[in-house]
This record gives structure tokens, C-alpha cells and sequence, in this order.
């Protein structure tokens, strides 16, 4: 288990606008920290120089130039300047003297004054409980998601759908003693990014502009609430694409963001193959799901190894009849670019032959192929005029 986000955003003043914070391991988001982590650090660094409870964090600009890795980091907060009623500030996230990311965020006190009342509909959203959970977090998803709860009530990654955009529940697995401005920031960044409703691959992306508005005091909000997050794609091109985020409280819109991402590239082929292999499902198939099926070409011959994963089975998505040894080789060959995501790999293919012999023995013709849903009973935004256009991946994007 990760410590908790309260725990792992603390800071410890070592001087006059500086303070020393330590990255834990386990919040990574692809090489480096979180964004939400780095920038929740620096929130709450500014908080304890502005020490002024009248004074609350409206907006905060980040951007983060390189990955912050875990260890030890030095942050340093400088007041650009002070009025009656608002302070600005600039924070920069430095490890071994080179920084990394940095921030502005403007604190302000209330103003007294009386325009008129803007009222806005909330999104349309069914009810916490009526939403099954999703589970984001390795081999499937980043590291940092084991410290959130996620209920989406939107289109699930990589199911190649026609529209940009994500909604669903989320609140922190280890509900923090209160609800704060750094823990709002990293809420406002926690989810998924639009694309992938709209891919049916994994890409690797950053985030290169992160802007966030707090539209209401975060101590007033309960902080075992779990706030309902909505976004939508705004633009698209060049490899960068403009995204619009808003957090909401029952009928509130407490905080709102607009993040600009840059995407990479495609990852490599066995980093495809736990894109793939992570959506799928240790829960029983319905005879609809059945009919959804993809068949994704299996690696190689098989050689001799004591564990192997039989395959189809009759409950559930399973790996094809394949020895794990094979397959581990298989992706050592490949040598993916970093060594992590080679253990991703290796994770994803450790996931599914345990959730396969929780099952227990499976029965049928042993067969080749990998069978990933695309579509359940859980998601039925994805209508059947969709189902009948969706494609299987290429067998050569999956193959090891």
C-alpha cells in the first residue's frame, strides 16, 4: 500500500521560503511523480508562506519540465508580490539543484461585492452505487492509481469511441482528515485524459500546461465526499490536444482545469499488450459479452515451463495456452525502452494467470488466442451500431 496523499505532500520548512519534501516510490505516472503529487507539494508550500487563513488559493499554474523522481526534493517559494487582498507567488521544484517544475498561484481574500447569480446545470450522472468500480492501476495504469477510487460513468479507455470525453466519481482510497487546496489540485489531475475514449492504443503523453481554478472554499466540502469529475477533449492536432476538466459537488462546480498534453508517440509493442491485457475481466461473462469478443493472435510456439494458461475458458478473459516462461522471455527479448516497463509486462502477464487459477480449472479446446470484451452489460454507452464498426487490434501491434 502507498501512503496516503496527505502523507506523501508533506513538506518540512528548512528556511525562509524553502522547504524539503520527499518523493515517495509509488506515486509514479510513467518515469516520474505524479503531476497532481509535485503540484500538491508546491500548493502546500505556498499555503505556509502566505499563513493567512483569509487568503485561499484561487488559481494555480504548473508545468513540469522533467520527471521527479522519487527521493529527496528542494522547493522554493518567492512572493511576487503582496497587496491588501491578494498575494502571488512562484514556486519551482528543484533535485540536485536542477529544477524540474514550476508553479504560480494566486491567493486572495473575498471581495464584498454582488453580481449577479450565474446558475449552471450540472452534468447528468447516475448515483455512486450504481456504478461498478474501475480499477486504475498497474499493469493497466499508472502506479499512483492505487490511491484513488474510480467509478466512471463515461466511455472506459481504449474502446476507439466517437466522442472525447470521461465523467465518473473519484475520492481518495485513504479519505484525508480534510479537504484542501492540494488535495483539490491533484483531484483536478487525477483522471485519465480524453484520449483514450477515443484510441484503441496506449500512448504515452504528458502533460505540458496544467491550469486550475479552486471555485469555492475546500474546507467547506466534506472530504469522505466523493466529488464527480467531468472533461471533455476542446482541440486536437499537431500531437497536442487541449483538454477541459471540472469538479463537482452535488450541484456545485467546485474546481475547474484546463491541462494542454503532448502526445509521444506509440509505446512499444509489449507495453500494448498490458494496454490490453489489463481490461480484461476475472468476473463471469454474460452471453453478451461473449458475442463482444476480440481474438488477439497469441505468441509463439510453446516450450516446456510448469505453469502454463489454458485458454478459452468459459468464465472469464484468459491468456492463451502459453507457458509464462515463454512469454517472460519473449518480452525480455523485446527489451522495451526502460527496465520499468519491462516489469510492467511481465506484472500484467503475473495478473491474469493468478486471476485465472482463482477461477479455477477452466474447460474447453485449448485454444490460441487472447480474448479481451470490448463492451459489457456495465457500459452500455457504447451502442450496438458502434459495436458492429469496432475492429480487432492488429495481430503485429499485440504480438511480443
Amino acid at each position: 500500500m502507498i501512503p496516503s496523499f496527505q502523507e506523501a505532500s508533506v513538506v518540512r520548512p528548512t528556511g525562509p521560503g524553502t522547504f524539503e519534501a520527499s518523493v515517495p516510490d509509488g506515486w509514479q505516472q510513467g518515469r516520474g511523480a505524479f503531476g497532481g503529487l509535485v503540484y500538491g507539494m508546491l500548493a502546500r508550500a505556498m499555503e505556509h508562506v502566505v499563513a493567512d487563513s483569509n487568503r485561499r488559493l484561487r488559481t494555480f499554474t504548473g508545468d513540469i519540465a522533467g520527471p521527479v523522481l522519487p527521493g529527496r526534493a528542494t522547493l522554493r517559494i518567492d512572493v511576487l508580490r503582496q497587496g491588501g487582498k491578494q498575494t502571488n507567488l512562484q514556486g519551482t521544484l528543484l533535485q540536485e539543484g536542477q529544477p524540474l517544475a514550476v508553479t504560480l498561484g494566486v491567493f486572495a481574500a473575498s471581495r464584498d461585492v454582488h453580481p449577479p447569480k450565474l446558475t449552471r446545470e450540472p452534468p447528468e450522472r447516475a448515483d455512486w452505487d450504481q456504478l461498478p468500480p474501475h480499477a486504475l492501476e498497474p499493469p493497466s495504469g499508472p502506479p499512483f492509481g492505487r490511491a484513488y477510487e474510480y467509478r466512471s460513468a463515461g466511455p472506459m479507455p481504449f474502446t476507439a469511441g466517437r466522442e472525447a470525453w470521461t465523467a465518473g466519481y473519484l475520492r481518495e482510497k485513504a479519505v484525508p482528515s480534510r479537504r484542501d487546496a492540494p488535495s483539490m489540485v491533484a483531484l483536478l489531475d487525477a483522471w485519465w485524459p480524453t484520449l483514450w475514449s477515443i484510441d484503441s492504443l496506449y500512448r504515452p503523453m504528458a502533460t505540458i500546461s496544467f491550469v486550475g481554478q479552486l471555485l469555492v472554499d475546500p474546507a467547506r466540502l466534506d472530504p469522505g465526499e466523493r466529488l464527480f469529475h467531468y472533461a471533455r477533449m476542446g482541440a486536437l492536432t499537431d500531437g497536442f490536444f487541449v483538454e477541459l476538466r471540472e469538479l463537482w459537488s452535488g450541484d456545485v462546480c467546485v474546481g475547474m482545469n484546463q491541462q494542454t498534453y503532448v502526445v509521444l508517440g506509440l509505446a512499444p509493442r509489449s507495453i500494448q499488450v498490458v494496454s490490453v491485457l489489463g481490461q480484461a475481466p476475472c468476473t463471469e461473462l454474460t452471453e453478451r459479452e461473449r458475442r463482444l469478443l476480440h481474438r488477439v493472435r497469441a505468441p509463439g510456439p510453446p516450450v516446456r515451463d510448469e505453469r502454463r494458461v489454458r485458454g478459452p475458458a468459459e468464465n472469464g478473459a484468459v491468456l492463451p495456452n502459453r507457458p509464462i516462461g515463454r512469454i517472460h522471455r519473449a518480452i525480455d527479448q523485446h527489451r522495451p525502452p526502460r527496465p520499468e516497463l519491462r516489469l510492467q509486462a511481465r506484472e500484467a502477464v503475473e495478473v491474469l494467470f493468478l486471476r485465472q487459477r482463482e477461477q479455477g480449472p477452466v474447460s474447453g479446446k485449448r485454444g490460441r488466442d487472447v480474448h479481451v470484451p470490448v463492451a459489457s452489460e456495465q457500459h452500455p454507452r457504447l451502442r450496438p451500431d458502434q459495436v458492429r464498426r469496432l475492429r480487432p487490434l492488429p495481430c503485429e501491434r499485440v504480438r511480443w
